[in-house]
């Protein structure tokens, strides 16, 4: 009911903003057009090695934060032997505290002219799951989550940041945000699904969980080396 009223008053607060005038009086609703304007969109946007970082590096995230969200549920009661419900969701709230506190350092330590500082942070995510599997009791859990969440905040803050100053210098801030939305949506949808069927084969949760943390790791190692060529100083 909290967060219902929450999405309520936030919609009734549109009634105070400012009507103004359409900037295209007459619009196009052709699909087909639609989808043409969004796939020239796209390439335009992928086209320059910042943008493409950003999206790259923010789709990462957002798969690999699906796959965790799973991971975490089928984890605890092999490892913890806790069989209730809530313990997930508060490991999962550690998660979300952590990247508050993040996104507030990154904000505090990161210019746009310095985002390739905060691709490490990406690494240690991997890094962090790839513990899980050693942390065999409620104080350790909660420590690698809230570190996994620190790391996370620290490394999308910025990348979202660059991502709307390449929108907003070329496609426009609204569409690169929609064109960052769908690349987070498939990436999403592809690890959940190798997820998925790690689980249909049987693979024991922690190889799951070393294998998830593995694979970030390793591509955002991959991210953070084609960064330091890709990055280029705001002026």
């Amino acid at each position: 009911m909290v967060i219902t009223g929450c999405y309520a008053a936030s919609a009734l607060s549109a009634i105070i903003i400012p009507r103004i005038k359409r900037a295209v009086p007459t619009i196009n609703y052709s699909i087909v057009a639609s989808v043409k304007s969004f796939a020239l969109q796209t390439r335009s946007l992928l086209g320059s090695p910042n943008a493409r970082l950003a999206v790259i590096g923010t789709a990462l995230f957002w798969g690999a934060g699906a796959a965790l969200r799973f991971l975490v549920i089928a984890w605890v009661p092999v490892v913890l032997i806790v069989t209730n419900n809530r313990l997930p969701g508060f490991l999962t709230g550690t998660v979300a505290a952590g990247i508050v506190v993040g996104a507030a350092l990154a904000a505090r330590s990161i210019r746009l002219k310095h985002v390739r500082r905060a691709l490490p942070a990406g690494i240690l995510i991997g890094v962090g799951v790839c513990l899980l599997p050693l942390a065999k009791t409620m104080p350790l859990a909660f420590a690698v989550m809230a570190f996994v969440g620190i790391c996370s905040g620290f490394f999308v803050v910025p990348l979202d940041a660059l991502l709307q100053r390449e929108g907003d210098g070329g496609v426009g801030a609204g569409s690169a945000i929609a064109i960052q939305n769908l690349f987070e949506n498939l990436s999403m949808l592809a690890l959940v699904s190798g997820y998925t069927a790690a689980v249909f084969l049987k693979a024991p949760v922690n190889d799951i969980a070393i294998g998830v943390g593995v694979f970030i790791t390793l591509s955002m190692t991959t991210l953070t080396l084609a960064g330091r060529q890709s990055v280029k100083s705001t002026r």
